[in-house]
């Protein structure tokens, strides 16, 4: 196998095979999530928000966007150095780009913050 296939299978992959499993197992769970709700829901069970956040998995924390700003900033922080070393600052712009996403996350988790504390119904930021 010569360096062509090795990247052509890399690619698909990586941008085909792996992200077309995860969507279908998200697929999945919400799909099973939903049959429950609707079982739950021919049965006559009550239904409020809280119990469809909790049986969902539904989170709008100011967490939730944090996680993921330091998920991204785990990830573009070693591949811009990455980059960097390997073929220098030209190519190393592209490591910036999962950077900028965990610093949008984070700034939005502080806003997100910040509107929670000043609208007194909104659920505490606590969850």
């Amino acid at each position: 196998m010569n360096g062509l296939h090795i990247g052509m299978a890399a690619t698909v992959l990586i941008f085909g095979v792996i992200p077309v499993t995860a969507a279908l197992f998200f697929y999945k769970l919400r799909t099973r999530q939903m049959e429950t709700l609707l079982k739950l829901a021919d049965s006559g069970a009550r239904l409020d928000p809280e119990t469809i956040r909790l049986m969902t998995g539904a989170s709008n924390s100011y967490k939730t966007d944090y996680k993921w700003g330091l998920l991204w900033l785990a990830l573009g922080i070693p591949v811009t150095l990455g980059l960097w070393v390997t073929s220098g600052p030209n190519e190393a712009i592209w490591g910036l780009i999962p950077i900028a996403f965990g610093i949008a996350f984070l700034v939005a988790g502080k806003l997100r913050l910040r509107g929670a504390a000043e609208d007194p119904t909104a659920p505490s930021p606590a969850q």
